[in-house]
């Protein structure tokens, strides 16, 4: 009999040990209690528990990842802050300023997260609303920076620009108004205000109003999904 049925032979009562060993042969002592019995079955389980959670991976220790910004130098603003915005409430959801960053010095930036190995984090860095993003290589909208988390680890970032001073592709007079809070929605949202040629020269005349959601998509192309605008400025700049 293999050891594991001798701790099952040995955990069982003394009148079940005696069926058992007409069918097996296996000498037993009926006298030995039955908590006694029991106590080395039990502390045999609990040993197999010990080495199962001590192996499994969603009891690892978690890692710290360190995400440093070097802003570009001449192009951010000195009054500005630095904030990241990505995939779950640790990043803000994706609001643009999502979680704000800690400034070491006019040159670094920098923010702690901690999460489990196997995590994905993808993010965006800002300067608080979306036509204010960095940019990284010349010419190319913002795009978006996705770290594997496999151990502590520290990511060094070194944007280009931002695309509100290098890339922006709108069309005529564009005001932003940031961070507008309602009842309505969730979050505050920035509103995006095309104004028609002679808007401010004619005070007294109305227009009308063409409301168009997903905004960031709408007038500039380098707060567009994947970098492609739907154009709105051109068009209606072309029909009046």
């Amino acid at each position: 009999m293999d050891a594991g049925a001798r701790l099952y032979f040995r955990s069982v009562s003394p009148e079940r040990r005696t069926r058992l060993g007409r069918i097996t042969g296996e000498p037993f002592d009926s006298s030995l209690p039955f908590p006694v019995d029991w106590t080395h079955a039990l502390t045999a389980l609990a040993m197999c528990w010990v080495v199962a959670l001590a192996a499994s991976p969603t009891l690892a220790q978690p890692h710290e990842v360190t995400i440093q910004v070097i802003p570009p130098a001449g192009y951010t603003p000195e009054d500005a802050t630095l904030y990241l915005s990505g995939s779950g409430a640790a990043f803000g959801d994706w609001r643009p300023d999502g979680v704000a960053m800690r400034r070491v010095n006019d040159a670094l930036w920098t923010h702690r997260h901690t999460t489990e190995a196997g995590t994905q984090l993808r993010f965006k860095v800002t300067r608080g609303t979306w036509n204010r993003q960095a940019i990284y290589q010349p010419g190319t909208p913002a795009s978006d920076t996705v770290v594997e988390v496999t151990g502590d680890t520290t990511v060094t970032l070194r944007p280009l620009d931002w695309n509100d001073t290098a890339l922006q592709s709108a069309t005529g007079t564009i005001r932003y108004h940031h961070n507008v809070a309602s009842p309505r929605t969730r979050h505050a949202r920035d509103l995006i205000v095309w104004l028609p040629p002679g808007y401010d020269s004619e005070p007294e005349r109305r227009y009308s109003v063409l409301y168009i959601h997903d905004g960031q998509n709408v007038f500039d192309r380098t707060t567009s999904y994947g970098g492609h605008e739907w154009r709105m400025d051109e068009i209606a700049d072309s029909l009046i």
